[in-house]
């Protein structure tokens, strides 16, 4: 559903791609799939565009033992014209039992997007700030290249 100027965007669907390092056993991914998921978004024009996000999703990656719903939210704030910061958290309620990857602390994420040209966005992360996974002494790093367009 479109955003109007009262109500926000909303999404609903299936994501079943985890992310990062795959474990076996508990066959699952550092970060679960979303799985069935529902999503929303508002934007606002503040000082350039201000953008808030927040959802909740049922992951199907459950032979950890954790089966419980998780949720999630963001926000994105522009900063000149080709620049934006990026702050997420999710709650990882459903990575924090049995024999969950996670410590029950969520994992906050942060983002910087430059737009380096025509389509071309250059992305630099830092994910796990709270160092939720076991065996993380620092956040996760990554260095990402994005381009939107038609070939």
């Amino acid at each position: 559903i479109d955003e109007s100027e009262a109500l926000p965007a909303i999404a609903i669907g299936f994501d079943s791609q985890g992310r990062d390092a795959y474990y076996d056993p508990p066959d699952r991914y550092s970060i679960k799939s979303p799985g069935l998921f529902a999503a929303a978004s508002k934007n606002y024009s503040f000082m350039g565009n201000l953008s808030f996000h927040g959802g909740v999703n049922l992951s199907l990656e459950r032979n950890d033992g954790d089966k419980d719903l998780n949720l999630y939210a963001g926000l994105e704030k522009s900063a000149g014209r080709n620049t934006s910061l990026l702050l997420e958290y999710d709650f990882a309620a459903n990575d924090n039992h049995g024999q969950a990857i996670g410590r029950g602390r969520g994992y906050l994420n942060f983002g910087l997007r430059i737009s380096i040209g025509s389509g071309l966005v250059l992305g630099i992360n830092l994910k796990d700030l709270f160092q939720n996974q076991r065996g993380v002494t620092f956040a996760n790093r990554t260095v990402q290249l994005d381009y939107t367009g038609v070939f």
